[in-house]
């Protein structure tokens, strides 16, 4: 009878081959190095987001001041094309003293009785917005004026058909102390805002002609 042998392999089962083991070795400071990618990505992002704060609070601090610019100029428009329409005298009254403004329809004392005017449209200076002085073409300027005289609380930019009363620059400051000077023209009627401060032309005594 036949007899039918094979060769059985005895000895115990190699260990992971030298490709495997350098394919895990090598996987090792692949995870590293994305580890160390992650955390560079994140300081960045954060980087970013700190510098558009910082952006973002000017904006928003700049935005104030103009908005406010805008609803003051606003009004000085408003009370020049009233008067232009009808009859009544139209002022911006400026309270130096509680920092307000009002746009008001203005009347005539009669027979010893002030008019109690309806305010049309008011505001505020802050912080964001600050008023400086006011200085008419005719040389007032609120700066001149003792602190503690009366006149220097309540200033009437007084507008009728005929235009503004008296040409003004009005200072104006923002948060940061920048100036800024909004014109009144008299001749023109334009109302405009410039930054920076401006010099009002002084009249000449002598022409040179």
């Amino acid at each position: 009878m036949a007899t039918l042998t094979a060769q059985m392999q005895t000895d115990t089962p190699a260990g992971p081959s030298r490709r495997c083991l350098q394919r895990r070795r090598a996987g090792r400071p692949a995870h590293a190095l994305v580890l160390i990618e992650l955390i560079v990505v994140i300081s960045m992002l954060a980087l970013l987001v700190s510098i558009t704060a910082v952006n973002l609070t000017g904006s928003v601090f700049r935005t104030r001041f103009d908005r406010q610019a805008h609803d003051f100029m606003t009004a000085l428009k408003m009370a020049q094309d009233f008067a232009a329409q009808s009859n009544t005298r139209y002022a911006v009254l400026i309270d130096i003293d509680e920092r307000t403004y009002t746009l008001k329809p203005f009347y005539e004392i009669f027979e010893g009785t002030p008019v109690e005017e309806q305010p049309i449209a008011t505001g505020c200076f802050t912080d964001d917005f600050q008023l400086e002085y006011v200085r008419f073409d005719d040389g007032q300027d609120t700066r001149n004026v003792e602190s503690n005289a009366q006149e220097i609380y309540r200033i009437w930019l007084m507008t009728g058909q005929s235009g503004w009363q008296n040409g003004a620059h009005i200072g104006l400051l923002d948060d940061d102390g920048n100036p800024y000077t909004v014109v009144m023209n008299r001749l023109n009627r334009t109302i405009t805002m410039h930054p920076g401060e401006l010099e009002m032309l002084e009249p000449l005594d002598e022409l040179p002609f």
